[in-house]
């Protein structure tokens, strides 16, 4: 089996496609020819961040990720966080799942425009691809994601 995942170069922005195996290891972008390392790419966990971390886990990261903002009272938002771990380990090395709680993470909310929970928000290189709100089945935000894949 040797499947790959779309990268994204720190240095130049373009994207580079990497064995998963390589996941662990430094590698060498296919434009600019500088090394990089993939040791910040999920390891099919979800990621709890919040204001002071989103920056260096979301914004900079070389690969698309999901933002599942939250909350703890929120029936919904339960319901879909096992699909997420479960996804999480589906999607590791393709896509980084995080979790902001919007309870303690208000700034965030704002800059999101967070109006109702759950809401899913795909970014890629700090841009917003997609925008899901409501507890999804699993198989329906599979596909829903997947679609602004590779």
């Amino acid at each position: 089996m040797n499947e790959k995942t779309l990268v994204r170069c720190p240095t130049c922005k373009s994207r580079n496609r990497v064995p998963l195996s390589k996941l662990d290891a430094t590698v060498r972008c296919g434009r600019c020819h500088e090394d990089f390392d993939l040791s910040s790419i999920s390891q099919g966990k979800t990621i709890a961040v919040d204001e002071s971390s989103f920056n260096v886990i979301v914004d900079q990261s070389i690969i698309p990720t999901l933002v599942d903002f939250w909350a703890p009272w929120c029936g919904p938002c339960r319901t879909v966080a096992p699909v997420l771990d479960a996804l999480a380990q589906d999607w590791r090395g393709r896509v980084k799942i995080v979790k902001v709680n919007t309870d303690e993470n208000r700034s965030l909310s704002a800059r999101f425009g967070i109006q109702g929970i759950p809401t899913l928000v795909l970014l890629d290189g700090g841009q917003t691809i997609d925008t899901i709100v409501g507890a999804l089945p699993k198989q329906e935000l599979k596909s829903r994601v997947e679609g602004h894949l590779d």
